[in-house]
């Protein structure tokens, strides 16, 4: 839904980014290695999903800061909306003035 704001706790980072640790440099950790029998034994395991903090997660002092960022994210959220449909419209016209020209 377009404008809707939804604060995430903690955001899942892909096993295909690199980590460091220190000053060494470490491939990410390779937790299992697929088994030979493993199409017949196929079980889909869900990711973990980020949740949505509650208000009940968050620390009275803090909430006024979180209702302002909820705020500026809603309004981030709107503007981007709007450039995004003058961007489409200023493609199309430049499409169709290029078409024009090309003939």
């Amino acid at each position: 839904m377009i404008g809707s704001v939804e604060t995430i706790k903690e955001i899942p980072q892909p096993a295909s980014v690199p980590y460091v640790i220190g000053n060494l440099f470490k491939p990410p950790p390779i937790l299992s290695k697929p088994s030979e029998n493993a199409s017949t034994k196929t079980v889909s395991e869900p990711m973990s999903q980020p949740t949505a903090a509650t208000e009940a997660d968050c620390l009275p002092e803090l909430r006024p800061i979180v209702d302002a960022e909820q705020r500026r994210s809603a309004k981030t959220a709107a503007n981007l909306t709007l450039c995004s449909a003058a961007i489409s419209g200023v493609e199309a016209t430049l499409l169709h003035l290029t078409n024009r020209l090309n003939r």
